[in-house]
């Protein structure tokens, strides 16, 4: 059925990158569902994949080499997000007009900001974007780079990129990883980069539960629990 229907995009996930599954795989669920239902037009339908693979260019070169449709939104899978995730994403890129677009996440460690940046004036360093002005009701804040635990990307984007630079998108070089390198080739063509500030797919992060962090119950709680009043 699927061969006499059109592709918009798609939707893939980092599978050879550490994760937190049973929340990731929750919300992937939600989201596919939300996809079918709400996303899709009839005779449309949204093309899902997955890297494999652990090496973040090789596995982000492969889904960009696999992708159907107009666009590709990769999430790596220590984040979870809503199900309307994708849907909304789309609509911020049809509204304003925009050719990749990042969701809001922050770090794992402090400060926790949040993972986006500026380029310092050569566009050797990455500058952290630490707020904006949150009364402008701005959706799409421009930037400089950021991860790419959140990305979306239109083909054409990634066509300018091999074209144009010959190049493979996500190919690392220098000291740049995988994202940043990504965005090093949008700025070097000139291709604009946003952040949608009202989009999140917040970072998963374990850890541990030391004594150290054991906050000890009042007397009268001990009382309780020792008397068997506490269930």
């Amino acid at each position: 059925m699927l061969m006499r229907r059109r592709a918009i995009g798609t939707v893939a996930y980092l599978g050879g990158l550490p994760a937190l599954l049973e929340p990731f795989c929750w919300a992937w669920s939600q989201l596919v569902q939300y996809n079918a239902e709400y996303l899709c037009e009839p005779g449309e339908y949204v093309h899902y994949d997955r890297a494999t693979v652990s090496l973040h260019d090789v596995a982000r070169n492969m889904l960009v080499d696999r992708m159907a449709g107009d666009w590709l939104l990769q999430l790596d899978t220590d984040h979870i997000f809503e199900p309307d995730l994708a849907a909304r994403m789309v609509s911020h890129m049809r509204t304003y007009d925009l050719q990749v677009a990042v969701g809001l996440y922050r770090h794992k460690h402090p400060p926790s900001t949040p993972v986006i940046y500026n380029w310092n004036a050569d566009a050797t360093f990455a500058l952290p974007i630490g707020d904006w002005d949150r009364e402008s009701g701005i959706r799409a804040l421009q930037i400089g780079t950021a991860g790419g635990g959140c990305l979306m990307v239109k083909r054409s984007v990634f066509d300018r990129i091999r074209t144009e630079l010959q190049e493979q998108p996500f190919t690392r070089f220098q000291a740049f990883g995988e994202d940043h390198a990504f965005f090093k080739r949008c700025h070097a063509l000139g291709i604009p980069v946003h952040a949608l500030v009202n989009v999140e797919a917040p970072h998963l992060a374990l850890r541990s539960m030391p004594m150290t962090d054991y906050e000890r119950p009042d007397a009268a709680l001990l009382q309780q629990v020792e008397a068997g009043g506490l269930r």
